[in-house]
């Protein structure tokens, strides 16, 4: 089970000694909480079934893919997503996403949970902006269904508040 919740970046936090994850994703389904994917990221290609089941929480289940299974996939995909990951802090495991292309312009903190007691109470740092967990632009799969306009509209409405 994955526990997350997400906010916008109101300031860069330093990135001198984050790692750089470089993600490519694309979607072959994503509705009603449910989304199945093919990801690349280092040397691993993966697809996975990922299902909300709580505000916070979903259960997912990934297998391994071959490169060429991967470029196989991708074609009959219709939605992807490119972003660069950070990995910030260990406990909870934040991460800093940073997305490219179409979705250019979000950069969103991710915070990892051991239980959804420790989400609830998570304190947040100074440098997160306002929680977007259950915004469309808190779930890939939901971010997906936004073309640039809508995409671009709906995260200025969301950092004028």
């Amino acid at each position: 089970m994955e526990i997350v919740r997400k906010w916008l970046v109101k300031e860069m936090p330093n990135l001198e000694r984050a790692q750089k994850i470089t993600y490519e994703r694309h979607f072959l389904y994503a509705q009603e909480g449910t989304e199945i994917r093919i990801q690349h990221y280092f040397d691993k290609y993966e697809m996975e079934r990922k299902v909300l089941t709580t505000k916070y929480s979903s259960e997912n289940q990934v297998i391994s893919i071959s490169p060429a299974e991967f470029d196989y996939i991708k074609t009959i995909c219709t939605k992807s997503i490119f972003r660069d990951g950070y990995i910030l802090e260990s406990k909870p495991v934040i991460e800093l996403k940073v997305y490219h292309d179409l979705y250019e312009g979000l950069i969103r903190a991710e915070v990892d949970f051991k239980t959804e007691a420790a989400a609830k109470e998570f304190e947040t740092p100074d440098w997160f902006g306002i929680e977007i967990t259950e915004s469309e632009l808190g779930k890939d799969r939901n971010l997906i269904q936004l073309d640039r306009e809508m995409f671009l509209d709906t995260l200025d409405s969301l950092t004028k508040n």
